[in-house]
């Protein structure tokens, strides 16, 4: 992987979705509706814990970048008719997807920082977001490469067989209460905790939230988010080379 390319497609897709204003507002506003909303829930409560609100909402907005943004990046370019010019460059067309996913993160920290800044203007939480900071940093970036990672996966996934497309739009809220975005997900029923426990993502919020209370018990759940990451990562990079040779047998990159 060169540093030209990503940077070239990190530059290129990065005003590309600064014109949609779908992505806008599921990536950048939509978590600060979610979190403003969460916020108030929790201050009924009498407590308000500001970094669970922000990295919720926060991955909230990385899963839904991942979702109709990096899995839905080679279908994109097969419909636009670019798809075969980027497959006949020398770069392989998995490394010009992370390029892609990389664009789509950096999109959605607008929301954290603006949540960040609203926190320190009006100071209104228990303080537990500076405790312990860098442990919730790290926590934080696990969630990022773990949601980046699922969407990674999914691309060739969608591209393979096209109708999983129409279901895009139904594995938006599934995730966000598997991975625990919105309420913890010890919540949930025993059997779908285990559906839980194969989300790179989940084990990043149980890590931000460990961050405050137990650091070791952070740093060991943000391993383990990592190390499904690079599972999926190695798993998807064989889907894309399943998906080259199967287009160019059946001759299906351009859009069908």
């Amino acid at each position: 992987m060169t540093f030209r390319v990503l940077t070239t497609v990190f530059k290129m897709h990065l005003k590309q979705i600064f014109t949609d204003l779908f992505f806008l507002f599921g990536t950048v506003l939509q978590p600060i509706i979610f979190a403003v909303l969460n916020y108030y829930m929790q201050k009924t409560r009498g407590v308000v814990n500001i970094h669970e609100i922000i990295a919720g909402s926060t991955m909230m907005g990385l899963w839904t970048s991942s979702l109709f943004g990096t899995a839905s990046a080679i279908n994109w370019e097969r419909s636009s008719g670019t798809l075969e010019l980027l497959v006949g460059t020398p770069t392989p067309l998995w490394q010009i997807t992370v390029g892609k996913a990389l664009a789509n993160s950096t999109l959605v920290l607008i929301s954290p920082l603006v949540l960040i800044a609203a926190n320190h203007i009006f100071g209104d939480s228990d303080g537990t977001f500076r405790s312990h900071f860098w442990v919730f940093v790290i926590s934080c970036l696990s969630g990022v490469v773990g949601s980046l990672v699922l969407g990674f996966l999914m691309a060739p996934l969608f591209s393979l067989e096209f109708r999983l497309m129409g279901w895009i739009n139904a594995m938006e809220y599934p995730v966000f209460i598997l991975a625990g975005f919105l309420f913890p997900a010890e919540l949930l029923p025993v059997w779908l905790r285990f559906l839980s426990y194969a989300l790179p993502p989940y084990w990043s919020v149980r890590a931000i939230r460990s961050s405050v209370l137990n650091p070791w018990l952070a740093v060991t759940e943000t391993f383990v988010g990592l190390g499904l990451s690079l599972i999926y990562f190695g798993l998807a990079r064989r889907l894309f080379k399943v998906f080259i040779e199967k287009a160019f047998t059946s001759g299906t990159l351009g859009f069908e």
